[in-house]
């Protein structure tokens, strides 16, 4: 399980749960065909085109930036921006300090290779996990946690 999986489990964790109304996932991998986050130019055009924004190409970047920055406000959202690492140094730091400008209540999920900045992130390194351990793992952290206990028709 690498990080593209993990991040993706965390999605479909807070949406089944329903702690967020808004998920926008945004890949920094050259392999994506479409959507590809290069700057945040283009991840303001994947959230408009994600979520339906009024977002126009000819509108001034910063109300771009505003219109996004509200949607986010306004919604329990959950960002997820993947392969960080694959990103540019001023390239990064324009993502960063946008992502920062976020509303507190978003949920921020960040998968990189590269260590974020420790003053403004917390890191978390995992090591990439074979699908048996990751299966074991969820069980580990399901049973630990008593989901099966409130869920006693589902078998661990």
């Amino acid at each position: 399980m690498g990080k593209t999986e993990l991040s993706q489990a965390v999605a479909w964790w807070y949406a089944e749960r329903e702690r967020v109304d808004a998920v926008l996932w945004a890949s920094a991998s050259p392999a994506e065909d479409v959507y590809v986050l290069r700057d945040l130019a283009s991840l303001l055009s994947i959230a408009g085109r994600a979520f339906l924004l009024n977002l126009s190409e000819q509108m001034p970047f910063d109300a771009q930036k505003a219109i996004v920055r509200d949607f986010f406000a306004a919604h329990n959202a959950l960002l997820i921006v993947d392969n960080w690492e694959t990103l540019e140094g001023r390239t990064r730091k324009e993502l960063w300090d946008f992502i920062k400008e976020l509303s507190d209540t978003t949920r921020i999920l960040v998968t990189s290779r590269d260590v974020l900045p420790s003053r403004d992130a917390a890191n978390i390194e995992l090591d990439t996990l074979a699908p048996e351990d990751a299966a074991h793992l969820f069980i580990n952290i399901a049973r630990n946690a008593g989901y099966f206990n409130r869920k006693p028709r589902i078998e661990p």
